[in-house]
């Protein structure tokens, strides 16, 4: 349990605090994750190859991979990205 700073109230510790006394929940996992690269094409081969890692979608600017069903890696070639791209499932903002 948590005992926010001046305050009785005792909150699970999955919960954190901020230092003015607002309660925000605590990170727990993490479904998406983007990184940025200078080579498209070596980071997809490292990440198909030697992780084993599977490709959900890819064009020339970024690359989609699926992680155990239940988290996608990202990856955008650096400073590309600085517009909107379509994807089947949806559209995924600009990147700087």
């Amino acid at each position: 349990m948590v005992r926010l700073p001046g305050q009785g109230l005792r909150l699970p510790a999955r919960f954190g605090h901020h230092e003015k006394g607002i309660v925000m929940p605590k990170l727990t996992d993490l479904k998406e994750t983007c990184l940025y690269v200078d080579d498209l094409g070596r980071a997809k081969k490292f990440y198909q190859e030697v992780m084993g890692l599977e490709t959900l979608v890819a064009d020339d600017r970024f690359c989609a991979f699926d992680v155990e069903g239940k988290h996608v890696l990202l990856l955008f070639v650096r400073g590309i990205s600085t517009k909107e791209t379509e994807v089947p499932c949806g559209t995924i903002p600009p990147h700087y």
